[in-house]
């Protein structure tokens, strides 16, 4: 029997390389607000791979928990304002991250 636990969420989006070290002092500010609205096991990784690729990761109780977070940090000024220095850094913008959220499975 396959039981379902929680909500893993990954965001993977490649850095800008002129602007990797504003990136990189963005990321506590990152990490602070999102584990701030719920999401747990919070991580920005770096791959070892591809230079400045990065994955956000996290768990969530579930999606539907995940879209109730979203509609708190869509109204908080904080997040918006922090997410546009996150997406200013991306090579290509917000539109090439790319989002995925799996189940685990015990």
């Amino acid at each position: 029997m396959i039981t379902m636990t929680t909500i893993r969420g990954f965001f993977e989006y490649r850095v800008d390389p002129a602007k990797r070290e504003d990136y990189l002092k963005l990321v506590p500010k990152i990490r602070s607000i999102q584990t701030k609205y719920g999401l747990t096991a919070y991580e920005i990784i770096e791959s070892v791979q591809r230079e400045n690729q990065f994955v956000e990761t996290f768990r969530v109780e579930s999606m539907e928990a995940y879209r109730r977070i979203e509609e708190k940090q869509e109204l908080d000024p904080e997040y918006l304002a922090c997410q546009q220095e996150r997406d200013a850094c991306i090579l290509g913008g917000r539109g090439t991250m790319k989002v995925w959220f799996f189940r685990d499975i015990v």
